[in-house]
């Protein structure tokens, strides 16, 4: 994966017309996914990204900006039939609903970051930004108040069966309460916020990066995490957010426990990812001696789901991560006695 995104300079020039007709699209797409297809909504960046790695900037943006526009009318459209709908309400909230969700994805372009990986963090974090601000200062949030309301009802009401049925409750010291739950998921929610909409961009950009790596037969589009290296700054704030949310447990810090909780799971899915390619690396070279890859990677997928081993693989991958800042692992195996593991000869995964 490249380390800048495509400026257009490397993209060999194609058909205007072509390129507007990808735009349209694109955003056809996307807002397709978003309203017709909710299973599929995490992934309406794909068509996006797509359009930024194949035709560049200017047609991304314009896929963007196309994407906001269809999705303000179309859902327009389907409030129009709607009965006692005030229409200048609800055009507001569509247009501001239609803007949060294709305008952050505009941080991609964002000219002082250069690394793709905070590229697609600063987008995540502008979306996250707006949707906390939007819930905590309206108390509406585009419905979704009403939605984590409703989940909680169904929660309480579905614990309290459980308590009538002849559950031992005696540990607990009072009945599940619907807002305790409510409180509990907005808490949870605000705490991974960050995150969420990081791995979302992300997996989104890595999906995007295949199709075009496959479309424009441009290998160097593709990620692989055998190749990844996390900088060392990155560190700190996992350090710091862990320390603060430890001292959450004991005193009250209000926000920032939200903060802390966020700086926390941001950078350890960081480094996360790098532990998964240190996995990776030594999975090569495992195959490699013993041969049969494919029998092997599928032995140790089934071992792993059978056994409910993937928290343990998470937790291991994390740490594999945090110890190769310390420990140059892969440059080891490599037969490399250097201090910095880093590689700095085109090799890295931006």
């Amino acid at each position: 994966m490249s380390d800048l995104v495509e400026t257009g300079n490397s993209i060999p020039p194609r058909p205007r017309a072509r390129g507007l007709f990808v735009c349209i699209l694109a955003a056809v797409i996307s807002v397709a996914l978003t309203h017709w297809l909710p299973v599929l909504a995490f992934f309406f960046t794909v068509p996006l990204f797509v359009v930024l790695l194949t035709r560049g900037v200017p047609f991304f943006v314009g896929a963007v900006v196309l994407t906001f526009a269809v999705d303000v009318l179309v859902s327009l459209v389907a409030l129009a039939g709607s009965p006692g709908i005030v229409f200048f309400d609800a055009t507001r909230s569509v247009i501001l609903l239609s803007a949060c969700m294709a305008f952050p994805v505009l941080g991609m372009i964002f000219p002082f970051v250069k690394k793709v990986r905070y590229r697609l963090a600063l987008s995540g974090s502008l979306l996250a930004t707006v949707s906390l601000i939007a819930f905590f200062a309206t108390k509406d949030a585009f419905g979704v108040t009403d939605m984590i309301r409703l989940t909680s009802d169904a929660t309480a009401q579905a614990l309290a069966g459980l308590f009538k049925t002849g559950t031992d409750v005696s540990a607990l010291s009072a009945q599940p309460n619907a807002d305790d739950i409510y409180r509990l998921s907005v808490r949870v929610l605000s705490s991974s916020l960050y995150p969420m909409c990081f791995a979302m961009y992300a997996i989104g950009y890595a999906i995007a990066a295949s199709i075009a790596s496959a479309a424009t037969k441009r290998t160097s589009l593709r990620f692989r995490s055998v190749f990844f290296y996390n900088d060392d700054w990155l560190f700190l704030p996992l350090v710091g957010g862990m320390v603060c949310v430890i001292i959450g447990r004991f005193i009250d810090i209000g926000y920032l426990e939200i903060v802390a909780w966020n700086a926390l799971l941001l950078s350890a899915v960081f480094f996360a990812v790098q532990g998964y390619g240190i996995f990776s690396f030594l999975f090569e070279r495992l195959r490699l001696r013993v041969g049969k890859g494919a029998f092997l990677f599928i032995s140790l997928s089934m071992i792993v789901l059978a056994f409910e081993l993937w928290p343990i693989f998470v937790l291991g991958a994390l740490i594999a991560g945090v110890v190769e800042l310390f420990v140059p692992i892969r440059a080891r195996f490599n037969n490399k006695d250097v201090v910095d593991p880093t590689p700095g000869n085109g090799g890295d995964q931006k």
